[in-house]
């Protein structure tokens, strides 16, 4: 695993990334009892770019994120919903 220096949010401060869809989360029926994960739910609350979506689907093309700046995209808990 690279470690790349973040900003206050966390964010990747190098790669500077048009869209950031968290993925490697908590994520309620589909994570262990065991994991010391936690969900993404208050780091996303702290980016002034995000959208929680209210489905499991996200369309998307290089179109619609060329003016993008690290915009967060977050299923939340919609993985098994359509």
């Amino acid at each position: 695993m690279t470690h790349l220096p973040v900003n206050s949010n966390g964010m990747s401060v190098r790669r500077r990334p048009k869209i950031v869809i968290p993925a490697h989360y908590y994520t309620k029926g589909a994570s262990s009892v065991l994991t010391t994960l936690s969900n993404a739910d208050a780091w996303v609350d702290r980016q002034p770019n995000a959208t929680r979506l209210a489905s499991s689907q996200l369309a998307i093309s290089p179109i619609d994120i060329r003016n993008f700046k690290a915009q967060v995209v977050y299923f939340g808990y919609n993985f098994a919903t359509k």
